[in-house]
């Protein structure tokens, strides 16, 4: 977060796919006093948002892949449903995924008195 203008700089988002990971934008290396990070999620917060996930899910997709990890869940979707089917359905963890990501954010934000409205 832009301690200054309060903006928030989404470095999972569609903007910054091209940097490597863990790598941040130009303005937040240039200038890192000026940004705070959002914690991240633990590893067991990721996955209480998997399984959440995994039970709006028919029994026959839950079925037919590894629902031990997130990984085996994608190349079971890779493997079992290669077709459209199985781009709907992880492009709906990665739109999940990415919801409770902003939530987290959200949450963080306004315990520091700030309003958010996403653009």
């Amino acid at each position: 977060m832009d301690r200054e203008t309060e903006d928030v700089v989404w470095q999972l988002g569609e903007d910054f796919r091209d940097l490597p990971d863990g790598e941040p934008p130009d303005e937040v290396r240039q200038h890192p006093a000026r940004y705070e990070e959002i914690p991240l999620l633990t590893h067991r917060d990721h996955h209480k948002i998997f399984q959440a996930f995994l039970a709006t899910l028919p029994d026959e997709v839950r079925d037919a892949c590894n629902t031990a990890s997130i990984g085996g869940f994608v190349r079971g979707l890779e493997c079992h449903f290669p077709e459209e089917k199985g781009w709907d359905y992880k492009q709906c963890w990665h739109d999940c995924r990415d919801d409770e990501l902003r939530k987290h954010a959200e949450r963080w934000l306004t315990e520091r008195g700030l309003s958010v409205t996403w653009e």
